[in-house]
């Protein structure tokens, strides 16, 4: 017994002074780095390791070097919907969701790069204020005021596209 103590007194002393440092670095990004706003409001890391930042003034994906901002830009058929981001989710097929503080959602094809018309027939502009993604990974759009969307990823001619599915 007087020996365990012993060797457990000397195991104690020897493990004590045994220690791992930690290098802690950290660099403050801001929009002089390219970031749309520096009031972020979500963070989310897709399946590439991209940070994602939705700011009050529109979304930027950081790779570890640099920013890529997105505004709305009225110029294209399909953009960022609102600047004011809530908050974003990746769906199983590559499909990056922002939900805006305007109750519209966009849908960013990580794959290729863009924006798509989740809904498959230009109504994308359309107010929903809650999405799920169920267990067979299909999309759950819903309003109180235009009612529910579901969509699942098709293929149709080698595009992969979102089709809408009305809910009777």
């Amino acid at each position: 017994m007087k020996n365990a103590l012993l060797i457990f007194a000397f195991l104690s002393f020897y493990l004590s002074s045994v220690h791992a440092s930690v290098e802690i670095r950290s660099n403050k990004l801001t929009t002089g780095d390219g970031l749309a706003n520096n009031s972020i409001r979500y963070m989310f890391q897709d399946s590439k390791g991209f940070m994602w930042m939705g700011t009050v003034n529109g979304l930027s994906y950081y790779d570890g070097n640099s920013f890529v901002s997105i505004y709305p830009d009225p110029n294209l058929p399909i953009s960022l919907a609102d600047p004011r981001i809530r908050n974003m989710e990746e769906d199983s097929n590559g499909f990056l969701w922002i939900a805006t503080l305007s109750s519209l959602y966009s849908c960013y094809d990580l794959k290729h790069g863009r924006f798509v018309d989740f809904t498959g027939c230009g109504e994308y502009k359309q107010s929903y204020s809650k999405k799920i993604i169920a267990s067979d990974q299909s999309i759950w759009l819903w309003d109180n005021n235009n009612g529910c969307l579901s969509g699942w990823p098709v293929l149709v001619a080698g595009i992969q596209k979102r089709i809408r599915q009305p809910i009777f």
